[in-house]
């Protein structure tokens, strides 16, 4: 599905990008720490306003399953797995997490596998593979997603596709949760200089968000201004969290 965006992603990453610069942010992304403080530290960790406005319940269980599309270095997919053995009751290999982080890029995948294996997570708690997200062996469905900017740097005519999948991998558990960074909201561009029109990243909306992932049976549970991932994206970037709506608040919303 992904085709010549493929070889486009390919490029950047085999030309060498270095820690911090360009698109790696050489840390997780902020507005990701921020949600997992608010819901797994919730009962002893130190609140900031941030963390607070970030407060939700995300599936961070034992056992929990997550994907991270697009997923550069993997700094994010560790982010989650730290987060979910650093919940868990410590009872050995197998019952923590369980990340999957996927990238069309052999390169960034590359990149990716040498982040996990000098990070200290548990070994098998991420797994990096290289894989399009549109046609990749997935099991059963995931507990949660983190699409941080993902779906913004797909062309505009693939985002119905985007979404189609998206619904499809999430588990249809009450629990599981599709956690987007919106980005790049509209001014950005022009701020930093570039053709409104053009992309990746392509421009983005939570209005248009919701117009992709309701109709397919998801609601919004969150919706806040996001921790500023890079001073140039500071104002530019929401965290909006999704669950799937159920049958009775289906029936309802048709009514």
């Amino acid at each position: 599905r992904l085709g010549a965006m493929a070889a486009f992603w390919e490029a950047q990453w085999a030309g060498g990008i270095a820690k911090g610069t360009r698109f790696d942010l050489s840390k997780p992304t902020a507005a990701l720490v921020a949600l997992l403080r608010g819901s797994v530290g919730r009962a002893g960790a130190t609140s900031t306003p941030e963390v607070a406005a970030l407060s939700t319940p995300l599936p961070l269980h034992r056992g929990a399953k997550w994907l991270v599309p697009g997923c550069g270095r993997a700094y994010d997919a560790i982010a989650i797995a730290s987060a979910i053995d650093g919940a868990g009751d410590g009872d050995g290999a197998g019952s923590g997490a369980s990340v999957l982080a996927v990238d069309i890029s052999a390169s960034a995948v590359r990149a990716a596998a040498e982040e996990v294996a000098s990070s200290g997570v548990r070994d098998g708690a991420v797994e990096v593979r290289n894989a399009d997200f549109f046609d990749f062996e997935s099991g059963d469905g995931y507990d949660g997603i983190w699409d941080n900017t993902f779906c913004c740097a797909l062309p505009p005519d693939m985002r119905e596709a985007w979404a189609d999948r998206t619904t499809a991998l999430l588990s249809s558990a009450p629990s599981s949760r599709l956690v987007t960074l919106v980005f790049p909201i509209e001014g950005w561009r022009e701020s930093v200089g570039r053709d409104a029109d053009g992309g990746p990243p392509y421009l983005l909306t939570v209005d248009h968000v919701r117009a992709l992932l309701e109709p397919r049976g998801l609601e919004v549970v969150l919706d806040e201004p996001a921790p500023a991932s890079t001073d140039e994206r500071d104002g530019y970037e929401r965290v909006v969290v999704w669950k799937r709506r159920s049958e009775a608040e289906a029936e309802s919303a048709s009514a």
